[in-house]
């Protein structure tokens, strides 16, 4: 049970929207290290709690901040060199916990309330063109 002030910090962080704390890592509520999560959003970007999208070497994490999750394991290196602490690779603190989700789930409200939220364009962009028309195999 060692992970769940890890993992309830990335989530507390993640709901309230607190990027400042989220950028510089968040303090454990048990009164542990700086933790900020780090999850791999391929496409060169990490997730991180505001929530948002942005490349890892944007990060500025206070010096000894403990990045968690395969984004940290992803990009050691890049936290490394920013002054950050990545646990081993196979640490379970890398691995989200469903049972944390669940414990955090009771003060959600209706499930028919819940919106997906995007932090980032797709990737797919639809666009207009006068001259093509529908069926001429044209995208």
């Amino acid at each position: 049970m060692e992970d769940f002030p890890v993992r309830m910090e990335f989530f507390a962080a993640a709901r309230s929207g607190d990027e400042e704390r989220g950028q510089r890592g968040g303090k454990c509520p048990a009164g542990g290290e700086g933790v900020l999560p780090v999850v791999d959003a391929r496409r060169r970007e990490v997730f991180v709690p505001g929530p948002r999208a942005v490349a890892p070497e944007e990060l500025r994490p206070a010096a000894g901040t403990v990045c968690v999750g395969d984004g940290a394991v992803r990009y050691r290196e890049v936290l490394e060199r920013a002054g950050a602490v990545v646990p081993p690779d196979g640490s379970d603190l890398h691995v989200p916990r469903a049972r944390f989700h669940a414990a955090l789930a009771r003060s959600f409200g209706e499930a028919d309330a819940v919106e997906p939220v995007y932090v980032r364009a797709p990737d797919a962009v639809l666009t207009h063109s006068s001259s093509a028309k529908v069926g001429e195999g044209r995208v």
